[in-house]
């Protein structure tokens, strides 16, 4: 059953976004309500998150992690390892992780997920465990909404971004040196404590630069990857990149490393992009996301390429686990 949700949104076409399902009817029958899930899911997959983007379930009784397990095993999805992936997180059970390890005081700018690499998800699904008593949402943003206003309001950085396209930089620590508050180490990053190794599968999702530091950190530099892109389904363009996510003009700097953030996006000619800009998106991204107030046993389904998501600080407990589909 559709519902309506505190927080929810429109699209440039006046769907809602994100769509909200609610499972309350059937709640205390859980094997009832995986196999209405099971029933509906074609729909789900082909009609209802193309149009929407994100499509919330509610009301399906689930409680930890093996629930999560069950509702995923639904939809028979091939899921990721999230190789070459910054962020700190932890594995739970099978393809379960942590959302983030990230410091609860600090905001996660929106962000397709891996849109700096060469090989990310299409699909990613969140499930509340622990919800916080305070903030602590998962903001979600249209991307064609998102571009449609860049396109409008900084016509030239739109032009440049989509011309000369971007390149990432990152210095991702040694484990024996790593805090995890914004990344992860290169042994976790690439899954391996080969050097060689490492610099094969960074180079296997799109890394055209390896370099060693002294300290025993790994420089990657990205080949120029496209930001702005047409999806196939829709014809409509999408901001699929991690500019916000990894300039520093938009990030707060870290307690650790001597307040210096670890990553840089520049165009893909290497030449830098102006502050303002950023910060101007950044304002545009503020303004067009929408929050939703986790409730526990929530799971939320977001297509990749159609939205961006986001993460605001929040005072502990919170506990949101997560999948990622492969493309």
């Amino acid at each position: 059953e559709e519902i309506r949700v505190a927080g929810q949104g429109q699209l440039c076409d006046g769907a809602v976004f994100p769509l909200a399902l609610s499972f309350e009817a059937v709640a205390n029958d859980r094997a009832r309500c995986l196999q209405h899930l099971r029933e509906s899911k074609q729909r789900i997959l082909d009609e209802l998150l193309p149009k929407h983007g994100a499509i919330l379930f509610r009301g399906m009784g689930l409680a930890n992690a093996q629930d999560f397990s069950d509702f995923l095993d639904v939809f028979d999805f091939q899921y990721g390892n999230y190789l070459g992936g910054g962020g700190p997180r932890n594995v739970v059970l099978n393809a379960i992780h942590t959302s983030t390890e990230t410091p609860p005081h600090r905001i996660i700018p929106f962000h397709h997920e891996l849109a700096y690499l060469t090989k990310h998800p299409s699909k990613l699904l969140f499930f509340c465990e622990i919800a916080t008593q305070k903030d602590g949402q998962t903001p979600l943003l249209s991307s064609n909404k998102l571009v449609t206003r860049i396109r409008s309001e900084l016509p030239s950085f739109y032009a440049q971004v989509k011309a000369k396209k971007v390149r990432y930089t990152r210095v991702i620590t040694d484990r024996a040196r790593c805090e995890n508050e914004l990344q992860r180490s290169w042994q976790d990053a690439f899954d391996t404590t080969d050097r060689q190794v490492a610099e094969l599968r960074a180079r296997d999702v799109g890394h055209e630069f390896v370099r060693w530091l002294d300290d025993g950190a790994m420089q990657v530099v990205s080949e120029p990857l496209d930001a702005i892109r047409l999806d196939s389904r829709n014809g409509q363009e999408e901001w699929f990149n991690s500019i916000v996510l990894l300039h520093p003009a938009a990030n707060e700097k870290p307690a650790s490393g001597g307040g210096v953030l670890p990553w840089q996006v520049t165009f893909g000619d290497s030449s830098e992009m102006d502050d303002r800009d950023i910060l101007a998106v950044k304002k545009i991204m503020d303004e067009e996301g929408v929050m939703l107030l986790w409730q526990v046993g929530d799971v939320l389904l977001v297509d990749n390429f159609l939205a961006l998501h986001a993460r605001n600080s929040f005072e502990p407990p919170r506990r949101i686990l997560a999948a990622i589909v492969d493309n």
